[in-house]
Protein backbone atom coordinates (compact mmCIF):
# COMPACT_ATOMS: atom_id res chain seq x y z
CA UNK A 1 0.00 0.00 0.00
CA UNK A 2 2.81 2.41 0.75
CA UNK A 3 4.37 1.84 -2.70
CA UNK A 4 1.04 2.69 -4.35
CA UNK A 5 0.59 5.87 -1.69
CA UNK A 6 4.41 7.04 -2.87
CA UNK A 7 3.78 6.63 -6.81
CA UNK A 8 1.08 9.20 -6.50
CA UNK A 9 3.55 11.67 -5.16
CA UNK A 10 4.44 14.52 -7.73
CA UNK A 11 8.21 13.82 -7.69
CA UNK A 12 7.25 9.95 -8.28
CA UNK A 13 5.24 10.99 -11.70
CA UNK A 14 8.10 12.84 -12.98
CA UNK A 15 10.47 9.76 -12.51
CA UNK A 16 12.59 10.98 -8.91
CA UNK A 17 13.10 8.40 -6.40
CA UNK A 18 11.11 8.15 -3.03
CA UNK A 19 12.07 11.04 -0.96
CA UNK A 20 12.22 13.55 -3.34
CA UNK A 21 9.33 14.98 -2.16
CA UNK A 22 10.86 16.02 1.02
CA UNK A 23 13.45 17.94 -0.37
CA UNK A 24 12.97 22.10 -1.29
CA UNK A 25 14.03 22.77 -4.75
CA UNK A 26 16.80 25.50 -4.01
CA UNK A 27 16.23 28.36 -7.06
CA UNK A 28 19.22 30.58 -6.42
CA UNK A 29 21.48 32.12 -3.79
CA UNK A 30 23.83 35.31 -3.08
CA UNK A 31 26.19 35.98 -0.18
CA UNK A 32 25.42 39.67 1.45
CA UNK A 33 28.27 41.62 3.65
CA UNK A 34 26.90 43.29 6.80
CA UNK A 35 27.29 44.24 10.29
CA UNK A 36 27.62 41.08 11.28
CA UNK A 37 29.97 39.59 8.32
CA UNK A 38 29.25 37.64 5.52
CA UNK A 39 26.11 35.99 5.58
CA UNK A 40 24.67 33.46 1.92
CA UNK A 41 21.13 33.92 1.51
CA UNK A 42 19.13 31.20 -0.43
CA UNK A 43 15.49 31.34 -2.42
CA UNK A 44 13.74 28.07 -1.72
CA UNK A 45 10.54 27.00 -3.81
CA UNK A 46 7.13 28.24 -2.23
CA UNK A 47 6.33 26.62 0.95
CA UNK A 48 3.44 25.57 3.13
CA UNK A 49 3.05 26.88 6.57
CA UNK A 50 6.20 27.27 9.18
CA UNK A 51 6.64 25.57 12.37
CA UNK A 52 5.72 28.74 13.77
CA UNK A 53 2.46 28.56 12.03
CA UNK A 54 2.11 24.92 13.66
CA UNK A 55 2.47 26.57 17.08
CA UNK A 56 0.30 28.72 17.01
CA UNK A 57 -2.45 26.57 15.38
CA UNK A 58 -2.21 24.61 18.92
CA UNK A 59 -2.34 27.98 21.51
CA UNK A 60 1.38 27.93 21.95
CA UNK A 61 0.73 24.86 23.98
CA UNK A 62 2.59 22.40 22.53
CA UNK A 63 2.76 20.33 19.29
CA UNK A 64 1.00 17.11 20.01
CA UNK A 65 3.43 13.88 19.61
CA UNK A 66 1.60 13.01 16.08
CA UNK A 67 2.27 16.11 14.67
CA UNK A 68 6.28 15.97 15.78
CA UNK A 69 6.07 12.31 14.23
CA UNK A 70 5.37 13.20 11.01
CA UNK A 71 7.27 16.27 10.36
CA UNK A 72 10.52 14.40 11.86
CA UNK A 73 9.66 11.46 9.48
CA UNK A 74 9.18 13.75 6.33
CA UNK A 75 12.89 15.17 7.61
CA UNK A 76 14.68 12.14 7.82
CA UNK A 77 13.09 10.77 4.43
CA UNK A 78 14.57 14.32 2.93
CA UNK A 79 17.81 13.62 4.35
CA UNK A 80 18.00 10.07 3.68
CA UNK A 81 16.88 10.67 0.11
CA UNK A 82 20.02 13.54 -0.10
CA UNK A 83 22.36 11.26 1.47
CA UNK A 84 21.76 7.34 -0.22
CA UNK A 85 20.32 8.96 -4.02
CA UNK A 86 22.40 12.46 -3.82
CA UNK A 87 25.21 11.84 -2.17
CA UNK A 88 25.46 14.90 -0.38
CA UNK A 89 25.39 13.89 3.20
Amino acid sequence: RAGAAAARTPAARMGFPTGADNVVELHGAFTISGPKGRQVCVALELLGPSLLDLMKDYGYGGVPVAAVKAVTRDVLKGLQFLHQRCSII
